[in-house]
């Protein structure tokens, strides 16, 4: 499998590629190449797919909202993408529904908006708008500007949440909690005999035994529990086991390392979410990333 991005990743069965989502939730069936997928993303809802060399879209739910009939196609930006088909390209809205009735020559997006060009002597353009089509003013400045593809909007999945809180240890109690790092107010009353720092606004904590099954919890920026981790990980944290680093879009990745009876350390990566469910077991469970585009 890919790293997750913009909260979904790639998953590989008997050859074949699909989507799932930070729950694990198989959002897509594997039954697709590697290279299917246009760009790893939700954008305004739809990801675009191809299946049989023909590109269609997808929602979330993983249902086919516009069938495969398109040699390319773009992300969604305002309503909009465009798509190409017998080398012509036109502009379709979140229904499939094409905005003009011409087909162009080409596709050129400045500045954000769409335009969709007519070959000649000289290059005619044509703004696209979700309410139809016009002829473009400033003709010479859109013939002279470099051409681009890739809309603007990048309305994915994201969990990016920047945090002001660090550790604070209590001396009395030997117990850690959390800080407001400009202010130095204590936030998260220190009760904790370890934690980890704040990612994407979750840590791991490990409590007072006694308070619960396992030891190892999520906790959120205002201290409450989100999840009692597998009683598999009441050890986990200890010598042999040292601090994991922080979530990367919702998940994070524990290496387990268990002493057996022979003294030998069996070793076991597993891929966790921020509700502390184990989405993948094993060595696929360490982060391997592939960049956007995967290995195509």
């Amino acid at each position: 499998m890919t790293a997750f991005q913009y909260g979904i990743s790639r998953f590989e069965e008997n050859g074949k590629w699909g989507i799932m989502d930070t729950s694990g939730r198989k959002i897509l069936p594997a039954k697709f190449e590697m290279c299917a997928f246009n760009r790893l993303g939700f954008n305004e809802g739809l990801i675009s797919v191809s299946l049989d060399s023909k590109f269609g879209y997808y929602n979330y739910a993983g249902k086919l909202v516009i069938p495969h009939i398109y040699d390319l196609t773009t992300d969604f930006c305002s309503g909009i993408a465009w798509v190409q088909k017998d080398e012509k390209y036109n502009f379709i809205d979140l229904n499939g529904e094409y905005i003009s009735e011409r087909w162009f020559d080409d596709v050129k997006i400045v500045d954000g908006v769409n335009y969709g060009i007519v070959a000649g002597f000289d290059e005619t353009y044509y703004r696209i708008e979700s309410s139809g089509i016009a002829l473009a003013k400033d003709q010479d400045f859109l013939r002279n500007y470099g051409t681009y593809y890739i809309s603007y909007c990048d309305n994915r999945v994201s969990n990016s949440l920047e945090t002001e809180l660090t550790a604070h240890y209590d001396k009395v109690s030997n117990l850690y909690g959390y800080k407001n790092f400009e202010t130095n107010n204590v936030i998260i009353t220190p009760q904790f005999l370890r934690i980890t720092y704040f990612s994407e606004g979750f840590a791991l904590a490990m409590m007072i035994k006694e308070k619960t099954d396992t030891n190892l919890v999520i906790i959120n920026e205002k201290g409450t529990i989100e999840a009692i981790m597998d009683r598999k990980f009441s050890r986990y944290w200890n010598d042999w086991n040292p601090e994991p680093t922080g979530f990367n879009d919702g998940l994070i990745t524990l290496d387990f390392n268990e002493i057996l009876e022979d003294k030998s350390v069996k070793s076991t990566s597993y891929l966790i979410n921020t509700k502390g469910k184990i989405i993948i077991e094993g060595w696929e469970a360490e982060k391997i990333s592939f960049g956007e585009s995967g290995d195509c």
